[in-house]
């Protein structure tokens, strides 16, 4: 029989029972370490109560993943709804393009043969008024200052004579 007193692995065996409980040696006491053994009682259901545990562990974490992977799943859901409404913004988008494009060109086109049209016509007006006198226009001179001139008393010079007289050039 075992005797404690007489135990050269006294302390080596209590270490080792307070390490397979999980406890520190140096913070455990033999009334803990016995405590520990009553409540364990066999190796069978120390076992069994290690399995309930570990599946309660295992259970918690499995509702957790699924906990996650049904936010995950409604991130998901929102990420493609939010992708599919900027696909088809997109295309509404584009097809307001190839709308304004088209009107573009139509305008341009029209444009163009507004300026063609307007540049015959100029041409067309500068040769129908080449060298006559504008339409609504008089041949003589209307400004206010030759009106008030007497008629009949006014001299005309040439400008020849005016160099002559004024500056002494032959």
């Amino acid at each position: 029989m075992w005797n404690a007193t007489n135990s050269n692995f006294y302390a080596q065996i209590m270490d080792g029972l307070a390490a397979f409980f999980g406890r520190k040696p140096e913070e455990t006491t033999e009334a803990e370490l016995h405590q520990e053994l009553i409540e364990a009682r066999t190796q069978a259901d120390m076992a069994e109560k290690a399995k309930s545990e570990g599946l309660a562990a295992a259970a918690t974490e499995l509702d957790a993943l699924r906990a996650d992977v049904a936010r995950l799943n409604a991130e998901l859901a929102e990420a493609t709804e939010a992708a599919q409404t900027a696909s088809e913004s997109l295309e509404t988008v584009r097809a307001d393009l190839a709308t304004t494009q088209t009107a573009l060109t139509a305008a341009n086109s029209a444009l163009a043969a507004k300026v063609k049209e307007t540049n015959t016509l100029a041409g067309e007006v500068a040769r129908l008024t080449a060298g006559k006198t504008p339409k609504g226009a008089s041949a003589q001179d209307d400004d206010e200052q030759f009106e008030k001139a007497p008629v009949g008393k006014g001299v005309t010079v040439s400008a020849e004579w005016l160099e002559k007289s004024i500056f002494g050039k032959n």
